[in-house]
């Protein structure tokens, strides 16, 4: 059963921190250093001992970069998040024990808590399910009913930030806390603090960030948790915060009363959130509902789903506690060997669904792997056109219309396509008509086949399909116009037994879904286009500064 603040959760232990180099200290203080656990933009974090402890432990400590000390106004935030950090109870938290804030080196001492973050366990082993899913969600809101009673919002929690540990997971980095009483407005210094896959809509529209926002991420973190990917998807940051902003989250992987709870905190009106407190409780009571329904205890096994990942890569640097525990930790490994079989055995799980396979797909599905690498574009040896029509420049691809054509198509040269095929192109208008049009196409080329996907200026946009020197229209949306800035547009070409579904996105909206089951195209190139319509238009220009191709 689980119980208040209690925070068990299955864990494994990392790999040994780095060496420390030989320009780094030995000692800070009475500390003596051991290792590096990670670095970031604030500067370098260590595995250190505590001699004068009653008993010998690892402790973290976080040194500040001697640039930064140099602002007087970092300065002040560096000080007033160790203070607030100071008065936070230690539930679910890594707490602070010590810190030197009036002369430089500064540095902030927490203790150390061994194990991997759970960014690093979706990464590397799959989605969290059951048990292990309910005792992080209950983990994470005790350490927020926590942070929030001492008038302080967390402002950066995400799964780079909870640690999973042998006795549960514990939330980390106060790095951008701020006092929510506070009447210092740092606001250069706080102006864009955040991940932008966990930050609330109020982020994004400059308004301010209370303990709401958290409670917001807390959602957004579980159902990452879930599912093994973020519930408004990836992209640039201007594509997510139109997704928090304006669509609804994807929450693949969370069921009953978690799947309820975890919708009301990610609303888009912070007002309408629960608090921190109240997550707690009706986690802990099994007072929460999934649709205004009493709510039933989970059936599904704990342990974690398995599916594929494309990328085993070591975690990002950066944060205080994402690296691997020193030798004091793995004297520990006999004592968790327990919790650590049932997350971590090698028994085959049920795999993540696929984001492609959501009917809905209002979001554009995650990339499974990478059809092109990513420096064929817009290079020659990969077949993109250099002309008068087409030519590369700084990493940059400029395409206009030929004379007398109503599109212009240029692309690489791609062997075998996946069904699942998501392209990516981001364009910007060099042209000013308002019936100039940019997309991209798959499953053909030109007007002998395939599938294209066009946004024009003023937002409009149309999914074709191409045949007989002809287009006809299968689908059309609009999005808010287009304007001179760059923009993202992607089309999803999947490829059935006897159909093609084919889904249109601009800057992260869905604009278009329709599926051809009229002797489908199921075969064929792939690139972008520029494109005007009427025909009697001036030529279209426009400059690509990405393309991607992906299986989904």
């Amino acid at each position: 059963m689980l119980e208040k603040g209690r925070c068990v959760v299955s864990s494994s232990l990392p790999e040994p921190p780095e060496q420390l180099r030989t320009d780094d200290p030995r000692f800070l203080g009475r500390y003596r250093l051991l290792g590096r656990l990670g670095t970031g933009g604030m500067g370098v974090v260590y595995l250190a001992s505590d001699p004068a402890a009653a008993m010998p432990r690892p402790v973290a400590i976080k040194v500040i970069a001697p640039e930064l000390t140099e602002d007087a106004t970092f300065t002040v935030r560096f000080r007033r998040e160790v203070e607030a950090a100071r008065r936070v109870r230690p539930f679910c938290t890594a707490p602070v024990l010590d810190a030197q804030l009036e002369h430089p080196p500064l540095f902030v001492v927490t203790e150390y808590v061994p194990g991997p973050t759970v960014r690093q366990v979706v990464t590397e082993h799959g989605a969290l399910r059951g048990a292990d899913l309910d005792a992080l969600a209950v983990g994470v809101a005790t350490a927020l009913t926590a942070i929030h009673a001492e008038g302080i919002v967390h402002r950066d929690l995400k799964p780079a930030n909870v640690l999973l540990s042998p006795i549960g997971p514990r939330v980390i980095d106060f790095g951008i806390a701020r006092n929510t009483d506070s009447s210092t407005r740092l606001t250069a210094a706080e102006g864009s603090v955040g991940t932008p896959s966990f930050m609330p809509p109020e982020s994004f529209r400059h308004q301010q960030v209370g303990p709401a926002g958290d409670v917001f991420a807390w959602g957004a973190l579980i159902a990452y948790a879930a599912s093994g990917h973020p519930p408004f998807g990836t992209g640039t940051l201007a594509e997510i915060a139109y997704r928090v902003v304006h669509l609804p989250p994807s929450l693949d992987g969370l069921h009953g009363p978690l799947h309820g709870l975890a919708a009301r905190a990610l609303d888009k009106d912070p007002e309408r959130r629960p608090t921190a407190q109240a997550l707690l409780d009706e986690l802990v009571s099994r007072r929460g509902t999934a649709n205004g329904e009493q709510s039933v205890p989970p059936t599904e096994p704990s342990g974690l789903h398995r599916s594929p990942r494309p990328f085993r890569g070591k975690s990002l640097p950066g944060r205080p506690l994402l690296a691997a525990a020193a030798a004091v930790a793995l004297l520990a490994v006999t004592a968790v060997a327990g919790l650590t079989s049932g997350l971590l055995d090698g028994g085959e799980r049920p795999p993540v669904r696929n984001a492609a396979v959501v009917e809905d797909l209002d979001i554009p599905p995650r990339s499974l792997e990478p059809v092109l690498p990513a420096t064929a574009f817009p290079q020659e040896a990969y077949g993109w056109t250099q002309g008068a029509q087409s030519r590369s420049k700084d990493g940059t691809y400029t395409i206009s219309t030929a004379p007398g054509y109503l599109i212009f198509f240029s692309g690489p040269t791609v062997g075998t396509l996946p069904d699942r095929l998501l392209v990516t192109a981001r364009a910007r208008f060099v042209s000013t008509q308002e019936s100039g049009q940019i997309g991209v196409y798959c499953r053909g080329q030109g007007f002998d086949g395939g599938y294209g996907f066009t946004v024009r200026r003023d937002g409009a946009s149309t999914v074709y399909k191409a045949g007989g020197g002809s287009r006809v229209s299968l689908a059309s949306g609009s999005s808010p116009g287009l304007g001179d800035s760059y923009h993202t547009v992607q089309g999803l070409c999947w490829a059935l037994s006897d159909t093609v579904r084919l889904v249109m996105w601009v800057d992260g909206q869905k604009v278009a879904d329709v599926t051809d089951a009229d002797d489908p195209d199921t075969s064929g190139a792939v690139g972008v286009l520029v494109g005007h319509d009427p025909p009697d238009s001036p030529d279209t220009v426009a400059v690509f500064s990405e393309f991607a191709l992906a299986r989904v």
